[in-house]
């Protein structure tokens, strides 16, 4: 599973807190906002280059370069500017004849540049700004315009007012003009494809033939409402992405048929821009990052942490799956996404270690609500009506249907089986409702069957035969004695000999299972169908404490309370919030968390830092919401299985080394931003301040104790060296001797690691 890492967050000087418009093309990062151009470095985020774009104002600003990166051409302000990509200086500048002062879209493709702005398209001189051509768009009003071209070079689309138009792309002469049915008069985006045009408005996506404008095809992106749409072709020509007020969508590029529809986890329902990647697409909303892959499953976020909640704008690069640039709020952010080592078969890999333990006394992250990843807005309402609904319905819901506000705080987990087992997840949490045999969570999810096959799947893979999987069937709601029957029929069936019979007790080894055919352990909670079924454990054999709170502090305490865990049953610590009407409603008006997840953001990573405070506390279980919002859940639990360096260490050091590889004002930045403006605004910083900057990052993300030697090792050389290194000051973009030194201890690490 990947994460996006932060390697570089930079304030655009002047800019103040606005929209920010991002590109990338050959390595070159350039950011606009509010009047403003800069040129980034790509690695370290530093402003090597900014225009004002003088009389201008502060506006708006788009951007487009040619593929080649020999030509940058800026947008604002119902002007057409060109600058020279290395410098910023301005080559030319054109007013564009009537479209007043206004947003200025530009697109370069074919050697040729295009502005659309105010109801008008301009084609211009790429090397003078005369403008050549003008179409007015004769009866559309003047509204924003869009660009694209199609992959073939052959009609330039206009997307505007509710409307798609076919232009000639060499005189701007009308090809077509077609209103897209039911999208109003609204803001329309448009995308080039393979014989085909992509226009998409107010909830709607529409496939057009490019030779006549027909619509060929269309999708009403059910359940997302009726917003602004943003569209992204992948260079296959095969996936068309599409952002929209709080989702990330896949379709079809062919027949916009649906491939995936996800709503993005703690972002609320606003502008979603998106951009392809090479085998991932990523979707950013108000202030948060997410990366997907085809099937839908978010595998790495990032919520852009102290930069608010406001619209972000993307950039891929040409390895996008690896680097994607963000714009937000007067900022400009670069992300890398790092793959730790897999957690497929974490139990193999630590074979030696925990085999002779108790199964109760190995540390095995598990996740809370585990199946909620299926729910929608669609989904129906489910049998368990969680306290809080009753006070929901009272309050005024503009805009919002009842499943609509239920799914934000229904959905714990945004990643199916499969996903989580790959991930190192080996207990469930599961509640099922009757008749159906669906898990549910508030709303309707995945059927049950969805286990069955992922798990069935996953344990008769190759490598896969150690490990263990508990599944704890803890909630039943509206079951009858005949769905317990089916529901265990079902199990048995898909199972067989793995499944480990009560019998063996809470004192059995993975030694003692891993000599069987043993697998997997299923708590059921009706004590009718244990009694019948001797492979299902009582709910007397695991101690699961409900800490019922409603902020982190609280959670803290009643955790601490809950240790050292000294029974003899299987234990688990429930890392978690639980939401309540008053939570819910303050976060309805904006003034508290608006999702499950967005709660977890907060404190799935808190209960990371106590855990490695509690190395020594009878820790077995532990579950939490959205697990995969950071890496180090799972990496905290594992290393702390091993007094050797494992899979989590090796994660670890390739982290230090990425920090270490960092210019220092993004290394300190992560510590102590008030601490980075006052040595910019110094013109220095010292390598003693960075040594203990990079050390206390470093802790903060994986605790302070239940390291391996190496990494103690690691840690003792960059205090050495804050108490040491001479305190002259160096100036921004040296690379001082820590961070030398640094380098050379994670190469070192990572080498001993290879071995």
């Amino acid at each position: 599973m990947a994460s996006l890492v932060t390697a570089w967050q930079t304030s655009l000087p002047s800019s103040g807190y606005d929209i920010v418009s991002p590109v990338v093309i050959q390595n070159n990062v350039y950011m606009a906002s509010n009047g403003y151009v800069y040129r980034l470095d790509f690695y370290s985020g530093v402003v090597i280059a900014t225009n004002g774009l003088e009389g201008r104002g502060h506006n708006e600003v788009r951007l487009a370069a040619s593929a080649d990166g020999s030509f940058l051409f800026v947008g604002t302000d119902g002007y057409v500017l060109s600058l020279n990509p290395t410098t910023l200086d301005t080559l030319w500048q054109t007013s564009l004849p009537g479209c007043g002062y206004n947003i200025v879209s530009v697109l370069h493709t074919g050697g040729i540049v295009y502005a659309g702005s105010n109801g008008y398209v301009y084609r211009l001189d790429p090397s003078n700004g005369q403008v050549l051509y003008t179409n007015g768009l004769d009866g559309l009003g003047h509204n924003e315009v869009r660009l694209a071209m199609t992959l073939a070079n052959d009609v330039l689309l206009v997307g505007t007012y509710g409307y798609c138009v076919g232009l000639s792309p060499s005189n701007l002469a009308t090809l077509w003009e077609r209103s897209l049915p039911g999208c109003g008069y609204d803001i329309t985006s448009v995308a080039g494809g393979n014989g085909c045009g992509y226009a998409a408005c107010a909830g709607y996506v529409y496939q057009l033939n490019a030779s006549n404008g027909n619509v060929t095809n269309q999708n009403n992106l059910s359940g997302t409402g009726k917003s602004e749409v943003r569209l992204a072709l992948r260079g296959d020509g095969v996936h068309l992405f599409v952002g929209t007020n709080g989702y990330g969508i896949s379709l079809s590029a062919s027949n916009l048929s649906t491939i995936y529809s996800i709503s993005l986890p703690g972002s609320g329902y606003t502008i979603t821009d998106v951009a392809p990647g090479t085998t991932t697409a990523f979707f950013a909303n108000n202030g948060y990052v997410f990366q997907l892959n085809d099937a839908g499953n978010i595998v790495s976020t990032n919520s852009l942490p102290g930069l608010g909640e406001h619209e972000t704008r993307l950039a891929a690069s040409a390895s996008a799956d690896v680097r994607i640039f963000a714009g937000i709020n007067g900022y400009g952010v670069g992300l890398f996404a790092v793959s730790p080592q897999p957690h497929d078969a974490w139990m193999s890999a630590l074979a030696s270690t925990i085999g002779p333990k108790m199964l109760r006394e190995v540390k095995i992250p598990g996740t809370h609500d585990s199946a909620t990843y299926a729910i929608t807005p669609l989904s129906s309402i489910g049998k368990d009506m969680p306290d809080w609904l009753e006070y929901i319905q009272l309050l005024p819901l503009p805009g919002n249907t009842i499943q609509t506000v239920m799914s934000l705080w229904s959905v714990a987990q945004t990643v199916d089986f499969t996903g989580q087992l790959k991930a190192g997840i080996r207990y469930f949490d599961l509640r099922v409702q009757g008749s159906s045999l669906n898990f549910v969570h508030g709303l309707v999810s995945a059927p049950v069957t969805d286990l069955l096959t992922q798990l069935s799947a996953y344990l008769s893979t190759a490598g896969n035969d150690k490990e263990v999987v508990l599944l704890d069937f803890n909630h039943f709601y509206d079951m009858k004695p005949a769905d317990h029957a089916n529901l265990v029929s079902m199990l048995q069936t898909t199972f067989g000999n793995k499944l480990a019979p009560a019998s063996l007790g809470a004192n059995v080894t993975l030694n003692q299972l891993w000599s069987t055919s043993y697998r997997i352990i299923i708590f059921y909670d009706d004590a009718a169908t244990v009694g019948a079924n001797p492979f299902l454990w009582s709910q007397s054999t695991i101690s699961s404490p409900w800490p019922n709170v409603q902020d982190v502090g609280a959670l803290n305490g009643a955790l601490a309370r809950e240790l050292p865990n000294k029974l003899s049953t299987f234990f688990v610590l429930q890392g978690i919030l639980t939401p309540n009407g008053a939570m819910i409603a303050l976060g309805l008006v904006g003034v508290g968390p608006r999702s499950l997840t967005a709660v977890a953001q907060a404190v799935t990573p808190a209960v990371v830092g106590w855990l490695s405070q509690w190395t020594d506390q009878g820790i077995n279980i532990v579950i939490c919401d959205w697990f995969n919002c950071t890496n180090a859940y799972v990496d905290i639990l594992l290393q702390m299985n091993s007094t050797q360096a494992t899979a989590a260490d090796a994660a670890s050091l390739q982290t230090v080394k990425l920090i270490a590889d960092r210019p220092p004002v993004a290394v300190a930045s992560h510590v102590d931003p008030e601490k980075v403006k006052r040595e910019i605004a110094n013109g220095v910083i010292n390598e003693a301040s960075i040594a203990a900057l990079a050390a206390a990052e470093y802790r903060a993300r994986f605790g302070r104790t239940g390291h391996s030697q190496e990494v103690i090792d690691r840690l003792q050389e960059l205090d050495r060296i804050a108490a040491t290194a001479s305190a002259e000051p160096k100036k921004l973009g040296e690379k001082p001797p820590v961070v030398q030194s640094v380098s050379k201890l994670g190469a070192k690490a990572e080498a001993k690691n290879k071995e």
